[in-house]
């Protein structure tokens, strides 16, 4: 988006507009609102409401084009500074603030002065990088443009083998080998009958991609080799860093089905040692699942990353119910993208529907990062199967996953699968899963892992999930810092919100936000809930508007003698837990306490720990300390109140 001017269409009615330029306006004099007929400086009238908002004198004729610019003066300082005056914090910022607007001012194409557009000086050459009179520095991608303002030329940089060299753009001579001929569609160059060997070819329609002009046509696959319509020639697409699936001929243009493109660039990509593909700005329609790796190659191709400008801004649309997009990657970064299913119910996704898949039965997924990705209305957004048959594969290793968004899944957001395969380091940062209907009621699940040996989850939401919103089977360790529950809702006995089976877990800031509890009776459901063998250490548990239908919804519960929670603060309160007969395995406060008046009868005990009788009366025990470990072990009492 430009920085420094927006441009409207009227609709003969609207008279408000906003001022929101993106580092804003030093003085109110430098904003022109003009026709796009006029210069800018022909002004229409019109007043401030504040500083983020004008108001026309009278609606624009409906259909017109006008402009709301901002133009900063560049041959006098917007601060004139005499020696020995005081200087003001402000009088620095706009003084900083005006080199730095006039900056933009060129980024946006005004190169020259208030009221010179760059298309004004040439006829080519448009988004030039470089707009100076000296050789920039060689730029590592193909494609980049040199604008030369005493030559009123732009330049295009690009490699050949493993060389490069600047290359006038659009020259008066075009049949020269070394020369770039520009065309605008790949119709108007193939149609071409004055093209030949040697040439260079540069088409507008393929994201002004640069092509070689070859002999012969039989590895053309209108890919990024191109055909000749009648000519024994083809163009081969000079292929930078970071192929862009715009090149290859996908249009981005929320119509027409893109696989074959975006795919052929994958395969490129994950073959000739390109490690990220670039998915610009755009809606691409797919009708299969996207691999990113090689699907042709029978040996020796590796894996790529594949990176867009955004959600809502790079969209993948699937035109059917399958598995969208399958990352086998190692060592790469993937995001930047959304993955849309139109609205639908929950009880109308099917089980095909699956956002991003990870692994394979031949592939891992080992240092990789996954980032700014939302999935809207699949059954599983993201999955990780559980690949029984393929010992070693289908694993994860220390993989980071940073802003992932489900919305609305109808069976889990997030569902990674490794019992059988081990996976272990999974950091999971700003992560969030919308669980709710179509209709805004409770949906589907929000995280499932299971056979990962250490979870680590910051700043992670859940809202409107039914029954569980974390369910956690791991090997070894689980750390969850900043966790919101809202909305969600508890209905099934015995069902936490916070599942967790592991060696030991550190929960630190749980808040849970108008859930609801429903379990029937006297039943009861869980907050936090600790498997067999599973300590718990909590801090920072609060909850704020609680519904409660039918039931208790305890904040801690316990699983067996085996379980332990520990609550290092009074977050949790005793009437807040429940030991479903083992209180003793829970301490507050660093200390175990026992609601029956006698010492632990079960479960494994160390030499040395102690228990507090929570019932103490005069002549009752204190408490009493294990002498000798076992299960229960031998337990001696402190002594009598």
């Amino acid at each position: 988006m430009s920085k420094t001017i927006r441009s409207y269409t009227s609709d003969g009615a609207q008279v408000l507009y906003p001022i929101d330029f993106v580092n804003g306006f030093i003085k109110r004099e430098y904003v022109y609102v003009y026709l796009d007929t006029e210069d800018y400086t022909t002004q229409l009238t019109y007043t401030w409401i504040s500083d983020s908002q004008i108001q026309l004198t009278s609606p624009v004729a409906n259909g017109l084009q006008f402009h709301i610019r901002r133009v900063i003066p560049r041959d006098d300082a917007v601060n004139d500074y005499q020696d020995g005056a005081i200087l003001k914090e402000k009088n620095l910022d706009d003084s900083y603030d005006q080199a730095l607007m006039i900056l933009e001012e060129v980024e946006d194409g005004y190169v020259t002065g208030p009221s010179t557009k760059i298309e004004d000086l040439i006829q080519v050459g448009q988004g030039a990088s470089f707009v100076q009179e000296e050789r920039p520095s060689d730029p590592v991608i193909d494609g980049v443009r040199w604008y030369k303002p005493s030559e009123a030329t732009t330049y295009v940089w690009y490699t050949d083998d493993d060389s490069g060299q600047w290359v006038e753009e659009n020259p008066s001579v075009v049949d020269a080998p070394n020369r770039i001929i520009p065309f605008a569609t790949v119709a108007e160059a193939t149609a071409d009958t004055s093209l030949a060997e040697g040439n260079t070819i540069q088409i507008a329609e393929r994201a002004n991609g640069i092509f070689n002009v070859i002999s012969g046509t039989g590895t053309a696959n209108t890919f990024n080799i191109i055909a000749h319509d009648s000519l024994s020639l083809s163009f081969v697409l000079r292929v930078g860093d970071r192929p862009n699936v715009l090149e290859f001929g996908a249009t981005g243009d929320g119509a027409t089905d893109d696989y074959a493109a975006i795919q052929a660039t994958l395969n490129y990509a994950s073959s000739n040692q390109r490690r990220t593909v670039y998915l610009p700005a755009g809606s691409y329609v797919t009708s299969q699942k996207l691999i990113n790796t090689d699907i042709n190659a029978t040996a020796g191709s590796s894996a790529c990353g594949i990176v867009g400008d955004g959600p809502f801004s790079t969209r993948l649309k699937p035109s059917g119910d399958f598995t969208v997009l399958n990352l086998l990657s190692s060592y790469v970064t993937c995001g930047g993208f959304s993955i849309e299913w139109a609205l639908t119910a929950i009880g109308s996704i099917p089980s095909t529907r699956i956002g991003v898949e990870f692994g394979s039965g031949t592939n891992q997924t080992s240092q990789c990062k996954f980032q700014d990705i939302l999935v809207m209305y699949a059954y599983r957004s993201f999955y990780l199967k559980d690949w029984v048959a393929f010992p070693g594969f289908g694993t994860m290793y220390i993989v980071d996953f940073e802003r992932l968004v489900s919305f609305r899944a109808a069976n889990y957001g997030f569902y990674l699968d490794s019992v059988d395969n081990g996976s272990t380091t999974l950091r999971f940062a700003s992560c969030w899963a919308n669980c709710s209907d179509s209709t805004g009621t409770y949906g589907g699940e929000g995280f499932f892992i299971d056979g990962v040996n250490d979870v680590l989850m910051e700043n992670v939401a859940i809202d409107f999930c039914n029954s569980r919103a974390i369910w956690l089977n791991t090997g070894m360790s689980v750390n969850l810092v900043g966790i919101a529950l809202e909305s969600c809702f508890s209905n099934v006995l015995n069902a936490p919100l916070i599942q967790i089976d592991a060696t030991a877990a550190t929960i630190t800031g749980v808040k849970e936000i108008a859930c609801t509890v429903d379990v029937g009776g006297g039943n009861v459901a869980y907050g936090i809930y600790a498997m067999p063998d599973t300590t718990i250490n909590v801090s920072g548990y609060s909850r704020v508007n609680l519904t409660t239908t039918s039931g208790t919804l305890y904040k801690v519960g316990l699983n067996n003698a085996s379980s332990r929670i520990n609550v290092s603060d009074s977050s949790v309160q005793f009437a807040e837990a429940l030991d479903n007969g083992w209180f003793s395995m829970m301490s507050f406060g660093g200390i175990r306490y026992s609601s029956t008046g006698n010492p632990p009868t079960q479960g494994v005990n160390q030499r040395g720990e102690y228990v507090r009788s929570q019932t103490q009366t005069v002549g009752s025990p204190k408490g009493w300390y294990c002498t000798v470990a076992g299960t229960p072990g031998t337990w001696v009492s402190e002594g009598n109140l």
